[in-house]
């Protein structure tokens, strides 16, 4: 076996091996790459209603299609509503051991699956937003020809109509990109903002380590003692 077969089957590997949030990621890094790749060889029509047109094209085509390939991947209705099935036994053995080793990687319910299959949809969107030029392309009412200018440092619409004022719009395209990029900053800084507040309640009703959420721990370890036919005594929780 060659050393390029080898990397290549190791690198397999390491891909199937991957949980669903790290596989998440990585396909959302393999968009950022695409976007980049479209960014070269963009060209914005200059005319208002094409501009439009393609613009919403190139939004919601990766949107979609980054989507129904993380839905068929995880397949979030083979797991059930909002419940974590604990699959523990008293005495494993290696093939239980094996098989809850695979249930780590995969999501525990329906809702934690669709999460994984949004993130890269959400960093596509999220990529356009702080490049700047799609968002000014599309909000461009002026027809004209995609030019490179040096004041601005990047192409953009030049007026075709000589009776127009270049400056005037010059500013208007840059205000553009401007509200484009501050957009996708704050989706950014929500997107964050969320994702941790939902992992901090999501622990706190694991844990039932905050007041408010220990009586639903409490119901939850008990639920998990009756499964399993009270072969372990319920541990006290930790103040």
């Amino acid at each position: 076996m060659s050393f390029m077969q080898d990397l290549f089957l190791k690198f397999f590997n390491f891909l199937l091996n991957m949980d669903a949030f790290s596989k998440s990621i990585l396909f959302s890094l393999f968009l950022c790459v695409v976007e980049k790749i479209i960014g070269f060889t963009f060209t914005c029509p200059c005319k208002h209603f094409l501009n439009q047109q393609i613009i919403t094209s190139i939004f919601f085509g990766p949107f979609l299609s980054s989507f129904v390939v993380m839905f068929i991947r995880l397949r979030p209705f083979r797991y059930p509503y909002f419940e974590v099935e604990d699959r523990r036994s008293a005495t494993p053995t290696d093939a239980e051991e094996s098989q809850r080793s695979n249930e780590a990687k995969a999501p525990r319910n329906c809702p934690e699956a669709f999460a994984y299959c949004l993130i890269p949809p959400f960093f596509w969107i999220t990529f356009l937003l702080l490049d700047g030029d799609y968002v000014a392309c599309a909000s461009t009412t002026w027809d004209g020809k995609y030019v490179k200018d040096q004041d601005l440092d990047r192409m953009w619409c030049q007026p075709m109509d000589r009776y127009m004022n270049d400056s005037e719009h010059r500013h208007a395209f840059q205000g553009y990109i401007s509200t484009s990029q501050s957009a996708g900053y704050v989706l950014l800084g929500v997107f964050s903002v969320v994702i941790a507040v939902l992992v901090g309640i999501y622990d706190c009703f694991k844990s039932g380590k905050a007041k408010f959420c220990r009586g639903k721990h409490q119901d939850t370890q008990q639920g998990q003692q009756e499964a399993r036919g009270g072969e372990c005594e319920l541990e006290p929780l930790v103040a």
